[in-house]
């Protein structure tokens, strides 16, 4: 059984995967990358790492069996039952490229830049210093569907968190009535004076609201979860 990272199936052919195929079981993940149809032939099982993927799969793709692995969190990343709410933190964890900056956001954010191209601890260690994430994503053309990991490091880390209603699989793990849940169109002046009443809620109902829900968030995401996943998963095959 061999599982296809989405950068593998970046670079691969169906010709090179039907040779693999011949003493293997191929299983595809191809993360948030757009899924490559002319590869899907010579695949034995979809996994995705998102609902929103796994909903495509299903529909796009109906011959071929998928199955749901939530996106684990980066192991490296200690768990944290409650951040500190002793003062307001905010942090963005990500490709900057990937989210929405303005000079207001930016005097109640930290932008803490992850470059997935190199190895670095610098934006694991900085994680500890944050008990708010702001997640807002900038649209890419690029995209396909995005795992909800920035709600899943959020709650690892016993924070509280923002970010649009249209991200991903967002609104499925933070429901409606999330108190940090952003309107799709917000703009920027908008974002920041939520962030201001984010701040300003801390310690009240709805910050403790946010942080039930966060915890919900947290059990579903667990390195426990995800292993019983992918052994459902291996069992469907």
């Amino acid at each position: 059984m061999v599982v296809l990272a989405k950068g593998f199936l970046k670079m691969t052919t169906p010709d090179e995967l039907r040779a693999l195929r011949r003493d293997n079981i191929l299983i595809a993940d191809f993360v948030d990358e757009p899924p490559r149809k002319e590869l899907i032939g010579e695949i034995d099982m979809l996994m995705a790492s998102s609902l929103c993927g796994y909903r495509d799969y299903l529909s796009y793709f109906p011959n071929v069996p998928a199955s749901h692995v939530t996106h684990h969190v980066d192991t490296r990343i200690a768990r944290c039952e409650e951040a500190s709410t002793e003062d307001f933190r905010a942090g963005y964890f990500g490709e900057l490229v990937n989210t929405i900056q303005h000079e207001d956001i930016e005097e109640l954010v930290d932008f803490n830049l992850v470059d997935t191209s190199k190895p670095s601890n610098d934006w694991i260690n900085a994680l500890e210093n944050y008990n708010f994430h702001y997640a807002f994503r900038q649209s890419r053309g690029i995209d396909g569907a995005k795992p909800f990991l920035k709600g899943f490091v959020a709650a690892h880390r016993g924070a509280n968190m923002m970010i649009q209603k249209s991200a991903g699989d967002a609104s499925f793990y933070l429901g409606a009535d999330y108190p940090y849940l952003m309107d799709n169109d917000a703009s920027p002046e908008e974002i920041a004076e939520a962030l201001r009443h984010a701040r300003d809620s801390m310690g009240g109902p709805e910050w403790h609201y946010a942080r039930e829900i966060m915890r919900e968030v947290q059990a579903r995401s667990s390195l426990q979860h995800v292993l019983g996943e992918f052994d459902d998963m291996l069992k469907a095959l």
